[in-house]
């Protein structure tokens, strides 16, 4: 683990730690993702509040692994 911190610029901080927690959901669901989407919107698609809860705890594990590790968000620095 890093002690020093990394800022992240807080536009690919988010895109990236969402990414991944996207990735490691579907990864970790299968075919059942499909079960926890809405549909499409304009900015891409949305969770169930079910999968958006399995989501944003997945979100909140990436994140703790970046900060563990000195990656930080920009704005939270």
């Amino acid at each position: 683990m890093s002690t020093e911190k990394q800022l992240i610029k807080a536009t690919n901080f988010v895109g990236v730690t969402c990414e991944l927690a996207d990735e490691i959901m579907q990864d970790r669901l299968g075919r059942s993702y499909e079960d926890y989407l809405l549909g499409n919107d304009n900015d891409g698609y949305s969770f169930t509040e079910e999968g958006q809860d399995i989501f944003n705890g997945i979100l909140d594990h990436v994140e703790y692994i970046f900060r563990t590790n000195g990656l930080v968000h920009e704005d939270r620095g």
